[in-house]
């Protein structure tokens, strides 16, 4: 598993046996603050942070909406994230 040190890479891989999945951010993240396992983009979106936290069974992410500015604007539920898999099927 590793996570983005900013820019136009994937936020987050996973890769094992000849298997992968990759979450991609629809532009260039910035570079992430690191706390224990978590991964916090700031600002993605105006007042918006991505938090990607790894676990032993994979990782999860959430958008963190620091304001009410940012809670108004509709653009955070309209996101989709580009998502790149490797001998992986979806359902």
């Amino acid at each position: 598993m590793s996570f983005s040190g900013g820019g136009d890479s994937a936020f987050a891989t996973i890769e094992k046996d000849g298997r992968s999945l990759a979450l991609d951010w629809p532009g260039r993240l910035p570079k992430p603050k690191l706390d224990g396992s978590t991964a916090t983009y700031p600002n993605v979106l105006d007042g918006v942070d991505l938090k990607v936290t790894a676990s032993a069974e994979g990782f999860s992410h959430v958008l963190v909406v620091k304001n009410a500015k940012a809670a108004a604007d509709p653009e955070p539920a309209k996101l989709r994230l580009p998502l790149d898999t490797t001998s992986v099927q979806l359902t």
